[in-house]
């Protein structure tokens, strides 16, 4: 899709923010959203927002906090945006219905909705599911591409998703990363 600015939804930003803004002085945020050439809209971020954006603040995270820190910081991103999902965009009485089906039935009612969601959080990529994983070809927002060790906001929402609707401990683990020279990243997601 070269070319095509890729769109996502504007939780990116806005739970990123919120992560890192716990973790900062007075003003923190607003230098963090000044390296990432990051303006607030006066609607707040409602509509989706440039991929170049949020990968922009990505990076500003990294090298704010180091690895460590934003590392975690993607994953309580991750984590919030999850359940902002679940707060406002799975209805109630689906999350009911999917907790009382067997597992298998249930993660694969859910691997088709995120499937069909998608381009909420990997914009015009193509996204693929199986029994037990997610897959985003060219990742838009690959953390991996932004000096992270992988993809942790996708794995703290995914788990995130898992672990609240199907009612076990659900683990989302990236095995492969375009950030890490893979042509795809994969998402499993495992029970305990």
């Amino acid at each position: 899709m070269a070319g095509v600015a890729h769109l996502v939804g504007p939780n990116a930003i806005i739970q990123t923010l919120a992560a890192a803004g716990e973790r900062v002085m007075d003003g923190g945020v607003g230098e963090i959203m000044r390296a990432a050439h990051l303006v607030t809209p006066d609607d707040g971020w409602r509509d989706m927002v440039p991929v170049g954006n949020v990968n922009a603040l990505n990076r500003a995270v990294l090298k704010q906090f180091g690895d460590a820190e934003a590392a975690a910081i993607m994953r309580d991103a991750g984590r919030r945006t999850g359940r902002y999902i679940l707060e406002n965009r799975i209805p109630k009485l689906a999350q009911f219905a999917l907790h009382l089906m067997p597992r298998r039935v249930a993660v694969r009612l859910l691997l088709t909705a995120i499937a069909k969601n998608a381009w909420t959080f990997a914009g015009l990529a193509k996204v693929e599911v199986g029994a037990d994983w997610i897959a985003i070809h060219n990742n838009p927002v690959c953390l991996g591409r932004s000096g992270y060790r992988g993809c942790l906001w996708h794995e703290a929402v995914f788990e995130t998703l898992f672990a609240s609707i199907i009612g076990e401990r659900a683990y989302v683990r990236e095995t492969h990363c375009i950030g890490r020279g893979d042509t795809f990243c994969r998402f499993e997601i495992s029970f305990s």
